[in-house]
């Protein structure tokens, strides 16, 4: 499977593939999103979502983004 990128305009789909220093960032975006749900999550205790799910992938946020780290050292 090759990275890319499908772009919808209207009717029209295309595939764009990604160039390496495009996929070099998804890890970044990808780690960004989890962060942004994190903190929707601990400011929304009381929704069944953040009580089924906020612990854990919180837990697994932090596992993902201490071995993330490690790329950079």
């Amino acid at each position: 499977m090759r990275p890319a990128n499908l772009l919808v305009d209207g009717d029209v789909t295309k595939v764009v593939d990604l160039s390496a220093e495009d996929e070099a960032g998804v890890p970044t975006f990808v780690m960004l999103r989890r962060l942004l749900l994190v903190a929707w999550l601990g400011s929304h205790p009381q929704t069944e979502l953040a009580r089924e799910m906020g612990v854990q992938y919180s837990a697994d946020t932090v596992a993902l983004r201490e071995g993330n780290l490690s790329t950079f050292r």
